[in-house]
């Protein structure tokens, strides 16, 4: 399920499946809600006016704007679809926080990343919090689910994919290092950062350079960062 106006606009834009869309009897028809009826008209979905309380009941939201709509199953892609010689891709190692998941997301769309890969054991899949955090960039960009790390980045080396880890107690800082060519970017859990076998793996480790009293940073932030870090030195802005 997916709530709120903007992501479920989103989503249904990028053409995901739907079987049934509940709307808020006291919600306002404004243009964003005019064009979510209008796609789901088209798409044949099923469209109930329900009292408030019914909506809140079957969204995990409670901030679901009086929309909610009932999807299909996520369609994760497979790693052969997004891997390219040029790829530029995120890897996520163990990210539990589904809100952390989804800012994650939302920033590798705004600036370009190819694809992100996600671990399927021990992390947030793809759910309403997840679009809800993201504004709906889910369905914009694809989303990888892979069950071991290894031999992910076995596979990316294949394609001369530079593997770039990040890690706070690494030399060599993002600043320094060359990001121009295909890279995959890698960040470990909450709190506890990389596993061991993923560091040896990577072909760098970086870190970000704080002057703070602050030792490190949240992941979805440290993923802005260095995304962001990757993107200007290919001119992207």
């Amino acid at each position: 399920m997916i709530s709120g106006k903007n992501p479920v606009l989103e989503y249904l834009r990028s053409g995901g499946k739907a079987s049934k869309l509940l709307l808020s009897k006291t919600i306002k028809v404004d243009e964003i809600i005019g064009e979510i009826i209008s796609i789901a008209k088209s798409m044949k979905v099923l469209i109930k006016n329900v009292d408030p309380i019914v909506i809140d009941k079957n969204s995990n939201s409670r901030t679901n704007q009086g929309v909610l709509l009932f999807t299909d199953f996520f369609d994760y892609k497979s790693l052969k679809e997004v891997i390219s010689k040029d790829a530029f891709l995120v890897l996520l190692e163990h990210v539990k926080d589904p809100h952390n998941l989804g800012a994650v997301i939302r920033t590798a769309e705004a600036l370009g990343v190819n694809a992100v890969l996600i671990t399927k054991y021990n992390s947030a899949e793809v759910n309403d919090t997840v679009f809800k955090t993201s504004a709906g960039a889910v369905a914009h960009i694809p989303i990888v689910r892979i069950t071991n790390v290894a031999n992910t980045i076995k596979l990316l080396k294949r394609y001369k994919i530079n593997i770039v880890g990040l890690d706070s107690s690494a030399e060599l800082s993002i600043k320094e290092l060359d990001l121009t060519g295909p890279c995959c970017l890698v960040l470990g859990s909450e709190g506890e950062g990389l596993r061991a076998l993923t560091k040896e793996n990577c072909d760098y480790l970086v870190r970000i350079p704080l002057t703070g009293k602050l030792g490190s940073l949240n992941v979805s932030v440290s993923a802005a960062i260095v995304i962001y870090e990757r993107t200007r030195q290919v001119g992207g802005n």
